[in-house]
């Protein structure tokens, strides 16, 4: 494929931060070519990004479902072994989500409108869940203002609706995540445009609160970090794991040495837990910032990232020593 070709898979896994220049590139042009051929279906730009970049995301599985018939290692290896690929993962989401963010500011307001329409209107159901989180939260749910554990199942369960379609995607279709990831970053890189936007007018405008308004929207990210680094990584682990399980189905590896079947089948059980947990964790903190208990939330966050940078830390010293 034409992205294989300018980048080759040994090079991106050695230079993850490479995936941001590739994903911008790639959501530019999916973006306009889906408007052009398809103006009446917004949800296209995700389908061709999607397909864009699962030819490279599938060499990546076969790479790595290889190391994994290769080296016989703990779950924590695991994370020493492929921590390039979830980093993979992350700039992928973080290029979406700018790509998106950028591209909904400068885009003329009648294109933006109709590529981003069902973006636009995911937001203002968002907010009026919110809104209204002390009436009905969604589909006949009544949650009081009060009810940790009504919100909290509530968000769980979305979230972890979410990520067994992740899965089954990856699974399925190898690098089939890559749709729902381009959806979620499109719904979050439209929450930071309108604030762009904002800061844009401003300029325009000659206003003296050009740089408030910017400054709002650079920061207005960090109100998703608490809750959405977890989440994020809970559906990246579930990519991976059904997509390595994927790629070894279709090598026939279950015909192999039998050891080989179990390191994939544990690594796969492993990415699984660890995905539900950091799924799990996510909606506590995100159960938290809803009803105002802002202390706990910012303290799970910061546990969880202490965590995780602690297993990674700790999995590549074992595999370098």
């Amino acid at each position: 494929m034409v992205l294989e070709s300018l980048v080759s898979i040994n090079t991106l896994i050695r230079k993850p931060v490479l995936m941001l220049i590739i994903t911008f590139v790639v959501t530019t042009a999916s973006v306009f070519i889906g408007h052009s051929a398809f103006p009446s279906e917004p949800m296209v730009t995700s389908l061709l990004i999607a397909v864009a970049l699962a030819p490279m995301f599938h060499s990546m599985f076969v790479k790595t479902a290889k190391s994994e018939e290769e080296c016989r290692g703990s779950p924590t290896g695991f994370f020493g072994r492929h921590f390039n690929v979830i980093m993979i993962y992350a700039f992928l989401f973080i290029g979406l989500i700018a790509s998106y963010a950028i591209l909904y500011a400068i885009l003329p307001a009648d294109m933006s409108s109709s590529v981003f329409e069902k973006q636009d209107n995911t937001v203002k159901a968002i907010e009026n869940m919110r809104n209204t989180i002390t009436g009905k939260v969604s589909g006949g749910i009544t949650c009081k203002a009060t009810d940790f554990g009504c919100v909290f199942n509530f968000i769980l369960a979305n979230n972890l609706g979410v990520m067994t379609w992740a899965w089954i995607f990856s699974f399925l279709y190898g690098a089939g995540a890559i749709f729902l990831i381009s959806w979620n970053a499109s719904v979050l890189g439209v929450v930071i445009g309108k604030e762009l936007i904002i800061a844009k007018q401003a300029f325009l405008s000659g206003s003296l609160d050009f740089g408030d308004k910017l400054l709002a929207a650079l920061i207005k990210p960090l109100g998703f970090l608490p809750h959405g680094i977890p989440e994020a990584m809970g559906y990246f682990f579930g990519a991976i794991g059904g997509a390595i399980l994927s790629v070894a189905i279709s090598k026939k590896t279950h015909g192999q040495e039998h050891h080989h079947t179990n390191i994939i089948a544990k690594d796969f059980l492993a990415l699984v837990i660890v995905s539900v947990i950091s799924i799990s964790i996510g909606a506590l903190i995100e159960t938290a910032l809803i009803l105002g208990d802002q202390g706990s939330a910012l303290a799970l966050s910061i546990l969880y990232i202490f965590l995780f940078t602690l297993l990674i830390v700790s999995a590549r010293r074992r595999i370098r020593y």
